[in-house]
């Protein structure tokens, strides 16, 4: 068995259920995802918001493990899969506990189709955001911020402290759309009532009061957006299946104070990745 630790918020959850399903293609072999402490992850959203395909996908718990179960596999931890660590998934040990992010497509590029359908969002919730939106048209831009917790993430690596976007790069990528037609902006957050002083009151701003799922789906749903450096964000706009979608993303991630892309990886080719000043 291989057990997945679940860390993290929604984004960073989708990131390691995924690696999940490429291990059980791979490997043919039980894999589990779960929380194992109350530090790492407050909820367990995926079995909430997806189908997670029976037939291709992995186990999923929400109950934390404990005592013996947790402590057969502690020998066996890998906090990080690299190359080298192939050789042990893939060999005869039969218990394995893995601990990372793994904030990269390449993690599961050989189990994209899967992954995808893993992560079709349950009927009942596209039912309840059509009831109460409508889908943003080609004219709207969707505007992803992020602000709470991620004031006091980073350190010497990233620049330091705070990794939230400055304003100077949403109002650099909204003029840009403004110049090819696209007039209204949808904005979504963690903090919608930051975002809203941050960014003021016009008759062509719409600030979401929706749900988790149904802010996703804003982002889902898009033909154009700009969003900051999150997981969130990311893996909405990845789901995007428009083909005339433009997602303008910052460039170097999390690394964008020093110029360097962090995580490595992150960066997909489906997205516009543009310089933050």
């Amino acid at each position: 068995m291989i057990i997945i630790q679940a860390r993290g918020g929604l984004g960073n959850q989708m990131f390691q259920y995924a690696l999940g399903v490429t291990l059980k293609k791979r490997n043919r072999r039980t894999v589990l995802i779960s929380r194992v402490d109350l530090t790492d992850v407050k909820t367990f959203y995926l079995p909430y918001y997806f189908e997670l395909d029976p037939i291709h996908s992995i186990m999923t718990s929400g109950s934390f493990l404990r005592g013996k179960i947790f402590d057969a596999f502690t020998s066996r931890i890998i906090p990080r899969l690299l190359e080298k660590d192939e050789d042990q998934l893939n060999g005869s040990c039969d218990k394995v506990f893995i601990k990372g992010f793994f904030q990269s497509e390449e993690y599961f590029k050989d189990a994209e189709s899967q992954v995808r359908k893993a992560f079709t969002i349950r009927e009942k919730h596209v039912r309840q955001y059509l009831k109460k939106y409508s889908k943003p048209d080609s004219n709207t831009a969707v505007i992803h911020v992020r602000l709470g917790d991620y004031k006091e993430f980073g350190d010497q690596k990233l620049g330091g402290a705070d990794l939230t976007l400055p304003l100077s790069y949403y109002q650099a990528q909204m003029d840009k759309l403004r110049s090819i037609g696209v007039n209204k902006f949808l904005f979504v957050s963690d903090d919608i009532e930051e975002t809203q002083m941050v960014f003021g009151m016009s008759k062509n701003y719409t600030y979401s009061n929706g749900t988790v799922i149904q802010d996703f789906l804003h982002l889902k749903y898009a033909t154009f957006a700009i969003i900051s450096n999150s997981t969130f964000a990311w893996w909405a706009c990845y789901l995007n299946e428009n083909p005339k979608k433009q997602i303008i993303a910052p460039k170097h991630w999390l690394g964008f104070k020093v110029g360097k892309e962090y995580p490595k990886g992150i960066s997909t080719k489906s997205f516009e990745w543009t310089e933050v000043w």
